[in-house]
């Protein structure tokens, strides 16, 4: 659907609301619209009685759906599907079977948590599950999203961590547990993993940001490297069609160093990062038959994707879009055109790697072989570097071609690497460099992709 045509879908889709009775106010653009319904007098299922809710603020996504805003306790629903309601009344029962069906399933979860022995809370006016972690702090509560996750609290072990983005704090919820010491075990591992990449990332930001010097020439810390070898290339992915006719962003980004590639829906932006991954994503908010802001979630659940800045692009601003946007873990929200030089440098420091790490990193020992038969096995993978560490205490070249073999797939394949760290072997069990890919020479970059993948999900293996 073209821009005129959506336009006028939109359009016609307010329309038909303001028809209903339902008070509608066009956003600018004409590719949203947010709405209040005044809802009847009938009582909403809550957890432990009645609820009671006269009105309902959401906005419409997309040609038929609509997204609940407020009160609080409708923002957990998911996207209903309006498009073929007539009258405001049909607008109604969706939601309200959308309610049913979530106040359904977090009861019965807190009817598992019962049985394993876990004491639960009502939040929000007896409309959210929540229950005790038996942290530090004493008001440190996870609240249940719905029967298969949980977001865990910000006091507690996560007090004043710097996270990245709201959704590092959603976990799984494991019902199949045997006993709440089991659960307790299970989410407590969950959070010291997050803890512990949390405090991992910030050492390491703060580690290549310093500048090596006498004092720490001897540390066992890792040590940044200054090269003069050059940078890898940057890569942007731009995804859908007002980006991908954006000729003059696309020449200031190639100004700034920066490489780009253009895809138009969400499907061919999944299927580009099976064949190579990216430094930075500007997607459009609309993409035809889906949403920008969907793509941001679907990125960040790909193998090896950790904090990759994603920004969402915009025609007209919408603050709803926008904190929604946050809310997923996007890195920033734009205004189309692009054009301001402050932003366009903003977007090539994000892009050059100085937001911290992107890429998660799977604990796995590869052999590894370099010139002069120099040989050493790998510590940890991942999408956009490894660490090396040399059994023979051979310090593997700042910019060296390395060939990984990778034995499940009977394989080897070429990685041109640039040291950005060593750890000395002074006093450490566990020597090595710290290498981030600056290229495949045999185009062997999604061969290394599908090799990650499958070490990280085992179903997908061949």
């Amino acid at each position: 659907m073209d821009e005129a045509n959506e336009q006028r879908a939109q359009k016609l889709l307010a329309s038909r609301l303001e028809a209903m009775g339902i008070e509608m106010t066009p956003l600018p653009g004409g590719r949203c619209a947010e709405g209040e319904l005044r809802l009847r007098s009938a009582s909403f299922p809550g957890l432990s009685g009645d609820l009671q809710f006269s009105r309902l603020r959401f906005a419409t996504v997309g040609g038929g759906h609509l997204k609940c805003l407020s009160p609080e306790a409708f923002f957990q629903l998911p996207l209903i599907a309006i498009g073929s309601c007539s009258d405001s009344r049909q607008v109604e029962d969706r939601i309200r079977a959308s309610w049913s069906r979530h106040i359904q399933a977090l009861r019965e979860t807190a009817k598992e948590l019962r049985r394993l022995g876990v004491t639960t809370h009502e939040e929000i006016g007896g409309s959210a599950l929540a229950f005790s972690l038996d942290l530090e702090a004493e008001d440190a509560l996870a609240r249940c999203l719905d029967a298969r996750h949980l977001v865990f609290p910000g006091s507690g072990p996560l007090s004043g961590l710097p996270l990245r983005s709201p959704k590092q704090r959603i976990a799984r919820l494991d019902l199949t547990a045997e006993s709440a010491a089991d659960l307790e075990i299970g989410l407590t591992s969950q959070i010291e993993a997050i803890v512990r990449g949390a405090e991992r990332a910030e050492a390491e930001r703060r580690l290549l940001a310093a500048s090596p010097s006498r004092e720490n020439a001897q540390a066992k810390a890792p040590i940044p490297i200054e090269t003069a070898q050059p940078r890898a290339p940057v890569r942007v992915l731009l995804v859908g069609g007002i980006l991908g006719r954006d000729q003059s962003l696309r020449q200031a980004l190639h100004g700034l160093g920066l490489r780009t590639r253009i895809e138009y829906s969400s499907a061919d932006a999944l299927a580009a990062f099976r064949e190579q991954s990216f430094d930075l994503v500007l997607t459009d908010a609309h993409l035809g038959r889906s949403e920008g802001i969907e793509l941001i979630a679907e990125i960040g659940s790909l193998p090896g994707i950790d904090r990759l800045p994603i920004v969402l692009v915009d025609e007209h601003a919408r603050s709803t879009l926008k904190q929604a946007a946050r809310s997923l873990g996007a890195a920033g929200y734009l205004v189309h055109p692009i054009g301001s030089d402050k932003v366009l440098s903003g977007l090539g420091r994000m892009a050059s790697g100085q937001r911290g790490r992107r890429f998660s990193r799977l604990d796995h020992r590869l052999h590894v072989a370099w010139q002069a038969d120099h040989h050493g096995f790998t510590r940890s993978i991942g999408r956009g570097g490894l660490f090396v560490r040399s059994e023979s205490g051979v310090v593997v070249p700042e910019y060296e071609t390395l060939e990984i073999a990778l034995p499940e797939f009977g394989e080897q394949i070429l990685i041109e690497t640039r040291a950005v760290f060593r750890v000395d072997a002074a006093g450490t069990p566990d020597p090595g460099v710290g290498l981030r890919f600056h290229g495949f020479p045999n185009r062997d970059e999604a061969r290394w992709i599908a090799y990650l993948t499958a070490m990280m999900h085992p179903d997908t293996r061949r």
